[in-house]
């Protein structure tokens, strides 16, 4: 699958999340509950430089969270088995963890979940 329709599987995987809206790219606003992925680059599979080969590609998947910290933990707890399942026949999924999104002017740095994964 090429980076582009990773993206768009991705995004259609995530949406079907209720609650979810997942975007090929990151919106110029976002909200509580939208969604992208990030391409983290590739690399040859077990370490072999050789061209041509199967890459394999380093994914984030970015989720906006509730501002306030307990609606996040609320928001996170029902969404992230049924996110993890929906990325599972995309991604190989190598870690979750939590990251800030900055903001413009006077509002707050956006709270963000982050599922890294990979794929060929």
């Amino acid at each position: 699958m090429s980076i582009i329709e990773t993206r768009e599987a991705i995004a259609a995987a995530v949406s079907a999340v209720a609650g979810v809206t997942g975007y090929p790219y990151a919106p110029r606003a976002y909200k509580s509950g939208d969604a992208w992925s990030q391409w983290g680059g590739a690399e040859p599979p077990d370490g072999d430089g050789r061209y041509p080969a199967n890459f394999v590609h380093m994914w984030r998947v970015v989720f906006v969270l509730p501002a306030d910290e307990e609606a996040a933990d609320v928001w996170t707890d029902a969404h992230l088995e049924p996110l993890v399942d929906a990325l599972r026949p995309i991604l190989s999924i190598t870690d979750i963890g939590d990251a800030r999104l900055p903001a413009d002017g006077a509002i707050p740095a956006y709270r963000a979940m982050i599922i890294t994964g990979e794929t060929e």
